[in-house]
């Protein structure tokens, strides 16, 4: 997506992927920003003061889920080093962390109570088939 597909559609408060890193999109009545995000309620540094323009039009904006919407058992990529990747069913998302049922079961086929039958990761991203 480019910065005018992102500016005709984009809502406020979702967040995308630019080149690794994580911007949020601030609407403020007519305004429109791109700010990175500093924790859940702070936010610093818009977007056009620290990239120039050629970076900011040439971009492809990728469109981050929000992990509170994703249903459980959804197929993910989950890794905690954001290099070697593993096909796991999501759970939840919580504290900043992404939790998936453990060694590949779902929701259905764990055998033990759900607070021993998820694994924790740092990153976590869509399957796509």
């Amino acid at each position: 997506m480019n910065i005018w597909e992102l500016y005709q559609t984009a809502q406020n408060g979702e967040e995308y992927e630019v080149n690794g890193e994580r911007w949020r999109i601030v609407r403020e009545g007519e305004t429109f920003n791109i700010k990175k995000p500093k924790d859940a309620y702070d936010y610093y540094t818009t977007i056009q003061s620290v990239k120039s323009l050629g970076y900011i039009f040439s971009a492809d904006y990728k469109k981050i889920p929000r992990w509170d919407n994703i249903p459980t058992d959804t197929k993910v990529l989950v890794s905690n080093d954001g290099k070697t990747w593993y096909k796991r069913y999501f759970s939840r998302c919580e504290d900043g962390y992404y939790y998936t049922w453990d060694s590949g079961k779902t929701s259905f086929t764990i055998t033990q109570p759900k607070e021993v039958s998820q694994e924790r990761w740092m990153c976590c991203k869509l399957y796509e088939e």
